[in-house]
């Protein structure tokens, strides 16, 4: 099976989590700080992004 999670590098503090296996193609988008990481989630919920985040 597929991958659900499409995750597109920007730079290296910024990332595009995508669910492009769904008609909507949600994006969210991991931003990585110094101590602390902000993850702007627009996803739909259908599989766990907190998976793909710890990695």
């Amino acid at each position: 099976m597929k991958p659900w999670f499409t995750i597109d590098k920007i730079d290296d503090h910024t990332h595009i989590i995508s669910e492009y296996r769904h008609w909507e193609e949600t994006h969210c988008y991991l931003l990585e700080g110094k101590d602390r990481a902000l993850l702007i989630d627009t996803g739909l919920g259908i599989c766990d992004i907190s998976a793909e985040v710890k990695n």
